[in-house]
């Protein structure tokens, strides 16, 4: 359980949080963490990584950086195309 198996980016502008996890990974200004067990199509070394189990969680108004650029802070979107992008779907 210990292996990060993936991460999801919320940017569905019409993803509600339900408690089903496929809709709620994709909540606006949120993120998804999976951990444990993952199949072998997703890690890239041809073979399933090894864990007992597999958990997801949401997490809603999050903050992300990536490569020292901050793209979502506190749910919000920051980035000034991610932001045009939410101005589109009304999602600002």
């Amino acid at each position: 359980m210990y292996n990060l198996a993936h991460v999801c980016y919320g940017f569905n502008p019409g993803a509600r949080l339900t408690g089903v996890m496929v809709e709620d990974e994709r909540v606006w200004g949120g993120t998804e963490w999976g951990i444990g067990y993952q199949a072998a199509v997703y890690n890239g070394k041809g073979r399933p990584s090894d864990a007992v189990s597999h958990a997801d969680g949401t997490c809603l108004s999050c903050s992300v950086s990536l490569d020292d650029k901050q793209v979502i802070a506190d749910g919000k979107l920051v980035d000034s195309e991610l932001k045009a992008l939410a101005r589109k779907f009304n999602r600002e």
